[in-house]
């Protein structure tokens, strides 16, 4: 764990000193220990929802082993981005659910993240559960330069999704958190929204006819996907779908 004090040191201040400055209700940190499971390293960021955008809070450089570490004091409880990518694009970046003394274990790969350790929050728990059930449709709309995925591929598996997404949410979650429950329908279904909107609006080497498109994209409105606001203001690229939408 030497190289944890080291980055404390280093790597924290920034964030830490800015977290002092808020609001008093996060009295605990935030700690995020985290490895890469891939040859390449890269700076990692942490990015904090603001009005529908990722803005940035902290940067941490990996040592030589590919681990990388953050402690913050949370702004607010509510979906973070960690991740390799930028502010303005999805790719190599994750989402958080985060709180004053939360734990964050993650190891990331060439393509995805996993969970590590033991202490990661229940609500974490369950976001990845539903970032492992929609990873092929997301990897699809989000990854399109990587995953080179047009329609006829795309569609089938976004519709095989959205059956299985409601289904999961009518399960009962039993994190303990009554917010972190009440806002995960949302985040399911601007995640939904999201990937299905994103896959139209980005490079395809094949395009579908309108008839074409799944009976699902005459839901995605402004008005069915924000019946408020504050829905999209929370959600890591709300302002890019109701743009998108």
């Amino acid at each position: 764990m030497m190289y944890y004090k080291k980055m404390f040191r280093k790597k924290y201040t920034t964030a830490m000193l800015l977290g002092l400055s808020l609001s008093a209700s996060a009295q605990k940190p935030v700690t995020i220990e985290g490895s890469f499971a891939r040859e390449k390293f890269a700076e990692v960021k942490l990015f904090k929802v603001e009005d529908g955008v990722s803005k940035p809070v902290a940067t941490a450089q990996p040592n030589s082993k590919g681990k990388f570490g953050f402690q913050f004091f949370p702004e607010y409880e509510g979906l973070y981005l960690l991740g390799t990518g930028t502010n303005v694009n999805p790719q190599g970046n994750y989402k958080f659910w985060l709180k004053g003394g939360d734990k964050l274990g993650i190891s990331i790969n060439d393509t995805a993240y996993s969970l590590t350790g033991v202490l990661n929050s229940k609500e974490n728990q369950v976001l990845t559960q539903w970032y492992k059930m929609s990873w092929a449709v997301e990897w699809k709309s989000i990854y399109f330069n990587r995953s080179h995925s047009t329609y006829v591929d795309f569609f089938p598996e976004l519709n095989s999704l959205l059956p299985k997404a409601k289904a999961w949410l009518a399960v009962p979650k039993a994190t303990g958190n009554k917010k972190f429950e009440a806002a995960l329908k949302d985040i399911v279904n601007l995640d939904l929204a999201f990937f299905a909107v994103n896959f139209l609006n980005t490079p395809r080497s094949a395009h579908p006819d309108k008839e074409e498109l799944p009976d699902y994209y005459t839901s995605v409105s402004v008005n069915n996907t924000f019946p408020t606001a504050q829905k999209a203001y929370n959600y890591p690229w709300g302002y890019a779908l109701f743009q998108l939408s």
